[in-house]
């Protein structure tokens, strides 16, 4: 079987929107947002207008990306084929989503991340709510960070923590 590989793009996110500043409160982290797909396209959900593609090269130039991470999955899922949520998100469903443990339904960026994953036959557990444990999650299963570019601010952060 040949081994398939699905892209999470983890981002600090405009730290001067409401739904990032409140995000990275409560989880007290900086990794507030992901994206995710394939090496050539990125589904990103922003806040006001829903899902949208996005090629990888031009995801990668934004500044905000912190890291990209690499994951082996069973099978690859195209990007494109993505039913994609045009919906807005609700702030205040996202609080209660977060505090709430998960128990409020919510379309957001980490659930629909995980579905994703699960497209290509990843499962993940339900109480992954926020930005920084799916991180963790996958990291601790043997995720590997994706070399961006040596110029990119990501890289050169990823490169002092390695130090």
């Amino acid at each position: 079987m040949t081994v398939q590989q699905a892209w999470v793009i983890f981002a600090s996110g405009a730290i001067w929107h409401p739904a990032n500043a409140i995000t990275a409160l409560a989880t007290r982290s900086h990794l507030v947002h992901v994206a995710y797909g394939d090496h050539e396209t990125i589904v990103e959900r922003t806040v006001e207008k829903g899902e949208r593609l996005i090629p990888f090269k031009a995801a990668i130039r934004q500044p905000m990306i912190q890291t990209v991470l690499s994951i082996d999955v069973e099978r690859s899922f195209n990007p494109e084929h993505v039913s994609l949520d045009k919906r807005p998100i609700s702030v205040a469903r996202g609080l209660a989503y977060l505090w709430s443990g998960g128990r409020v339904r919510h379309s957001n960026c980490v659930s629909r991340c995980r579905e994703y994953l699960a497209l290509c036959g990843y499962a993940t557990p339900d109480n992954l709510l926020s930005p920084i444990l799916l991180y963790e999650y996958l990291r601790a299963r043997g995720a590997t960070e994706v070399v961006i570019d040596e110029s990119h601010p990501a890289q050169h952060a990823a490169s002092r923590r390695l130090v």
